[in-house]
């Protein structure tokens, strides 16, 4: 029983994490794009 136990608590844990991964990631790339917005030279700026 307590096998169970652990093994839903990892599963449990993974997915929150990929969750606060995800979160980060698109701060990061709404960060990014605000940086681009301001003018910040852009090595892949393929907007008009």
């Amino acid at each position: 029983m307590d096998i169970a136990v652990h093994m839903q608590c990892i599963i449990e844990c993974s997915i929150l994490i990929i969750l606060i991964n995800q979160q980060l990631l698109t701060m990061l790339i709404t960060v990014t794009h605000k940086i681009d917005d301001v003018g910040m030279p852009n090595f892949r700026d393929t907007r008009n």
